[in-house]
């Protein structure tokens, strides 16, 4: 009998922990996501993580469809 318990109370508290983890992956996907964004250029140079252009910049950036 003490066992069935343990083994009820082990069940128990891993659907509790689903629940909890659902609940706060639910909460998180309502967040703005991140767009991609065109930009086209008469001449890009890039340096790690900086961009350096010279010209004309066109930047196309989509509606969102929410």
């Amino acid at each position: 009998m003490k066992r069935f318990f343990r083994i009820a109370g082990i069940i128990i508290l891993l659907v509790a922990v689903v629940v909890v983890l659902t609940s706060q992956t639910s909460t998180t996907a309502t967040q703005k996501k991140s767009k991609t964004v065109r930009v086209s250029a008469d001449y890009v140079e890039p340096k790690s993580d900086v961009i350096y252009y010279k010209g004309r910049v066109f930047v196309n950036i989509d509606e969102d469809k929410v």
